[in-house]
């Protein structure tokens, strides 16, 4: 039987997708890839969305690495045309090992960035997708102002500038 996983970075638009998703499938998974390099108030933000999605998030991490660095380190390359090797160890990989051929999985990628699902599904032909945001025609700015409406304060990333909440340093997103 497939499973619905969510896949939740720790951002608002993945907070979101959950939620949504959760609304229609309350047997979802919530899964959360850390990546060991992410500010410290996301297990904040990671309890605080348990607390609104009324059940607790799968936390999952790759144990060879402990965080970006010691990847960017050890294998001596950063990012190049094809992403960034962190991504692809300390995410990605974790993400294979973790989905089954059946899932239904969920990212939260917004109305805005309908061109990136569509660019997952040409590189993942095996995979299903499902965009809740996109279907509904949700904003990277609608999904911060539903979780500020839900009284979950953002995470620190987001208060101090950036536009995503990727991990301190990050050389894909900024």
């Amino acid at each position: 039987m497939s499973r619905v996983v969510v896949w939740f970075s720790a951002g608002a638009a993945s907070a979101v997708a959950a939620k949504l998703t959760l609304s229609e499938y309350d047997d979802a998974t919530v899964a959360y890839v850390d990546p060991g390099s992410e500010h410290p108030d996301n297990e904040r933000f990671l309890d605080d969305c348990e607390a609104w999605f009324g059940q607790p998030i799968a936390r999952l991490r790759y144990d060879r690495y402990k965080d970006t660095w010691q990847v960017w380190e050890e294998r001596r390359f950063l990012v190049g045309p094809t992403g960034a090797l962190c991504t692809a160890e300390l995410k990605k990989r974790v993400r294979f090992g973790f989905q089954r051929p059946d899932d239904l999985q969920v990212f939260g990628y917004t109305a805005e960035e309908s061109h990136r699902a569509d660019r997952f599904r040409d590189q993942n032909p095996g995979v299903t997708l499902l965009t809740p945001l996109i279907e509904r025609g949700l904003t990277k700015d609608d999904c911060l102002a539903l979780v500020e409406r839900a009284g979950i304060e953002l995470p620190v990333m987001y208060r101090l500038g950036f536009r995503n909440n990727n991990c301190i340093g990050c050389v894909k997103g900024g």
